[in-house]
């Protein structure tokens, strides 16, 4: 067994400034920084931030555990197909919620089959921020994961949390027990969207799967807290620690240490589903969902973010309609955090049903920043992350929407939809089940259905459409990246094979399926 080191200690590589300035815009708060960039500057940090996020992902094992590291963050930590957690990251905050992203002077990684350590520094600077951090993460051969953290201000500065975060993933826990040593000893992640906090004050949060798989996540030199982050469009709940400043007020030279351990246990043996290719079924329909109709955002200035209207329940209840704004982006701008928040407006949605169920919900306007534009916006990438979104709108029963973008193939690709409003929407299954780089659905189209496929990842994968139906010919449209012609395809046993791009949306129209 041969280790791989990979030694990127470069002064001049800017951790993800996919993240930089962009930081004080994106807060994790409702509470956003006063004075906003402008759009220029938006523009321009985004265009550094994608040169910058180009530097490669590693793919990680601790034994049972895989993961990806990217950004300086643990990423997707799974056992077999089943996430046990999404991210593990370090984040520093400055007195409004805006957060100063890390620029590495170090990044080296170290790794064999089973087992890795990735030792990090880097230096988080805004406006008044200035902060330094190293850590050392270390995955062991039995799926022990450790992330020790060291920081120190390197001037006083006004700061509302520093330390390191611990996000559980939705899609993956919903609906799971777990126990902590904290002011809740046993709580549930909750299905829908927690305007409170959904554990308190502990060192360990410990949960068992139905098919054995034990996992436990501590912390020493501080106390975790857990919110519901869909109330901010993101999907996930999030465990942070802050280190013991005086908040809000951080010491020059104040150094603080810390350290997250992730164990796994039990069932550990399970190994992850073949991913390529995808395969594809039509299901059911999909209860309660109808395409939304895709209208304009000049009728969406009045719209509120979710946790206003989550937090000040009493507010809607009576309300004939609601409407908030959707942005990806709140927490962090990166790829993977926009692809990964699509369920989160369906959340959204479902929890307005339970306190105002005669009211009818409206998204827009939906958009990549929340100040100005996005050079993402006009890509095929904004293309992949819209059509997705619109299955996750239909599920939540949005009955409007309002996209907000950039001209570019998104923007195509939603006008070849519009005339699907108000179609009953089917299921795909899909094959793994939890397929982590496709995404489709499908709606009635004259006698049989259209199925939308989307790649949502950077790499070209395959698909297989399995189909019991009288299906005579097929036709393909490759509506991104390239709008092309319709194609005829003969069905072979009954399945047809989609080749797709990078990022590709394409629409196949089934004849004869569903009557």
């Amino acid at each position: 067994m041969q280790n791989r080191r990979c030694n990127t200690s470069l002064a001049t590589h800017p951790a993800p400034r996919l993240l930089l300035t962009l930081a004080a815009l994106f807060a994790c708060r409702p509470c956003l920084a006063a004075s906003p960039a402008s759009a220029v500057e938006i523009l321009m940090t985004h265009e550094t931030a994608i040169e910058d996020a180009r530097r490669p992902a590693e793919f990680l094992r601790a034994g049972p555990v895989r993961l990806k590291f990217a950004d300086g963050e643990l990423r997707y930590l799974r056992v077999g197909d089943k996430e046990i957690i999404r991210r593990i990251y370090f984040g520093v905050r400055d007195g409004t919620w805006a957060t100063a992203m890390p620029r590495f002077t170090q990044m080296d990684v170290e790794k064999a089959d089973d087992h890795f350590t990735i030792h990090l520094a880097a230096s988080c600077k805004m406006k008044s921020v200035d902060y330094q951090w190293s850590g050392v993460i270390t995955g062991d051969t039995d799926g022990k994961i450790t992330f020790r953290a060291e920081g120190t201000p390197n001037a006083d500065f006004d700061s509302n949390r520093i330390g390191l975060c611990v996000l559980y993933g939705n899609a993956s826990l919903a609906g799971q027990a777990f126990e902590t040593d904290g002011a809740t000893p046993k709580g549930v992640f909750p299905p829908l969207v927690s305007p409170k906090l959904v554990g308190e004050k502990f060192h360990a949060l410990r949960y068992a799967t139905a098919d054995g798989l034990n996992v436990a996540c501590s912390v020493e030199g501080a106390t975790f807290d857990m919110e519901d982050q869909r109330n901010w469009g993101d999907s996930s709940w999030k465990a942070y620690a802050p280190l013991p400043y005086a908040y809000p007020r951080v010491a020059k030279g104040d150094k603080k240490v810390q350290t997250v351990t992730l164990t796994v246990g039990g069932k550990t043996d399970a190994a992850p589903s073949p991913q390529d290719p995808v395969r594809l079924r039509i299901g059911k329909p999909i209860p309660g969902a109808k395409f939304p109709k895709l209208v304009g955002a000049a009728d969406f200035s009045k719209s509120v973010i979710f946790s206003d209207i989550n937090f000040g329940r009493e507010k809607f209840a009576g309300a004939k309609t609601i409407s908030w704004r959707y942005t990806p982006t709140i927490h962090l701008p990166d790829n993977d955090t926009i692809m990964e928040t699509l369920p989160a407006v369906a959340d959204e949605a479902h929890t307005v049903n339970t306190f105002a169920p005669q009211a009818a919900l409206r998204v827009g306007p939906i958009n990549l920043a929340e100040h100005g534009h996005d050079p993402r916006e006009a890509t095929p990438f904004a293309a992949a992350w819209a059509a997705a979104l619109v299955k996750s709108l239909a599920r939540g029963g949005i009955e409007e929407a309002a996209f907000d973008l950039s001209p570019g193939p998104a923007n195509a690709v939603l006008d070849a939809l519009k005339p699907y409003a108000g179609r009953e929407m089917l299921e795909v299954e899909t094959d793994p089940t939890d397929s982590h780089h496709v995404v489709a659905y499908a709606v009635k189209d004259g006698d049989g259905v259209a199925m939308l496929v989307i790649n949502h990842t950077p790499r070209a994968w395959h698909a297989v459409i399995e189909s019991a139906g009288p299906a005579k010919a097929v036709k393909v449209q490759q509506l991104s990246p390239a709008t092309g012609q319709e194609q005829e395809a003969q069905m072979t046993d009954g399945k047809v094979s989609i080749d797709l791009a990078p990022f590709e949306v394409s629409r196949v129209v089934l004849p004869g399926i569903g009557k």
